[in-house]
C-alpha cells in the first residue's frame, strides 16, 4: 500500500496509464445489472435516473 502511494505521489505513470485506469473504472460503472438489482440499489441510495445520468455526464 505504501509503495502505491509513493508511485502516485512521484508521478511515475504515463498518460496511457491514466487512460487505462479511466477505462477500467467506466467498465465497472457500465457493467450490466439485472433490472431488479439496479432498481434496489437506486432505491436504497436515493438515486433517481436524472442523478445517475448527471453523474455519467461529468
Amino acid at each position: 500500500f505504501n509503495q502505491c502511494i509513493d508511485y502516485f505521489a512521484n508521478g511515475n505513470f504515463t498518460d496511457k496509464d491514466v487512460d487505462e485506469a479511466k477505462l477500467a473504472t467506466f467498465q465497472k460503472l457500465d457493467k450490466p445489472k439485472s433490472p431488479g438489482s439496479q432498481g434496489m440499489t437506486q432505491f436504497l441510495h436515493g438515486i433517481n435516473d436524472d442523478m445517475r445520468q448527471s453523474n455519467r455526464d461529468r
